[in-house]
């Protein structure tokens, strides 16, 4: 078994993409049939017989995200007339945007003199409004030396953002 990221979309969204069947054999790879494992996935083979010789067949697949959060599986089995190997199976994933609900969403640090510092507290949420279990995945580091952002995430989904105004390079 092995696995095919499709690609990322949004909830909701098809996501589409192409994988190639290789034929290295002797003689001609004949596909009796593709069969997906839920009807979230369309599978459309290009051709039903590869040529031999390191020759190619695309097939196009498509799986719907889910309308709520989370990534798509299917497994597609490939049968044909493969002496080696006559059932081969593929895992195939469509990957959702990660999306986060930042609580407020504008920070005022207000006027900071040379030297001061200044910390904020936001709440970071998923779309189902729980505290997300791996906030590394979401929280990236500033560019600016001035500007922390804490890790791992709260509980509560609370992250504490500071301003240091005496570790900000002029410029």
């Amino acid at each position: 078994t092995s696995e095919f990221v499709l690609g990322e979309g949004e909830n909701g969204e098809l996501v589409e993409g192409r994988i190639e069947i290789v034929n290295s054999g002797d003689s001609a790879l004949v596909i009796s049939t593709i069969t997906p494992s839920c009807t979230c996935s369309n599978v459309t083979p290009a051709s039903n017989i590869v040529i031999p010789g390191h020759s190619k067949s695309l097939v196009s697949v498509a799986i719907r995200l889910p309308e709520a959060f989370g990534d798509q599986r299917a497994q597609l089995v490939i049968e044909s007339n493969d002496p080696l190997l006559s059932a081969a199976t593929i895992d195939v994933v469509a990957r959702a945007k990660r999306r986060l609900l930042i609580s407020p969403r504008e920070l005022a640090f207000g006027d900071l003199s040379a030297g001061q510092s200044k910390s904020l507290v936001a709440t970071l949420l998923t779309a189902e409004g729980n505290p997300p279990a791996n906030a590394a995945e979401y929280i990236c580091t500033a560019e600016s030396p001035c500007l922390s952002v804490s890790s791992p995430v709260g509980r509560d989904g609370a992250i504490h953002i500071v301003l240091d105004t005496s570790k900000c390079v002029p410029g």
